[in-house]
């Protein structure tokens, strides 16, 4: 009696502890540089990007200049995490409050 306790409390044990986790997929939405005093959007932009995988957002990129001084390099990056299996539409929501300025949006 106790060797099939001890059995079906092994078997409970690896049950639960084999269970698969849920991987959740990671991919690049968007990226945008600011170099300098201008904004480049991810396909305009001087940069190299033959280290950079565009699909996940991983790697490497360069960029270079010959002007002399100092220099800004400023890179956003937009990931989207879906966390649920087919179900990337729940983070997608957003709401206005109050009256847009002159120049502004919503989308």
């Amino acid at each position: 009696m106790k060797t099939m306790q001890k059995l079906l409390l092994s078997l409970t044990i690896v049950a639960v502890g084999s269970s698969t986790a849920s991987a959740r997929q990671i991919t690049l939405w968007d990226y945008s540089f600011f170099i300098g005093d201008t904004y480049y959007s991810s396909d305009s932009a001087p940069v190299n990007l033959s280290s950079f995988d565009q699909d996940s957002g991983l790697g490497s990129i360069s960029w270079s200049t010959s002007t002399a001084g100092n220099h800004n390099f400023l890179a956003a990056f937009d990931h989207d995490i879906t966390t649920y299996k087919n179900r990337s539409w729940y983070n997608e929501q957003g709401s206005a409050h109050g009256t847009l300025a002159a120049g502004q949006s919503w989308e």
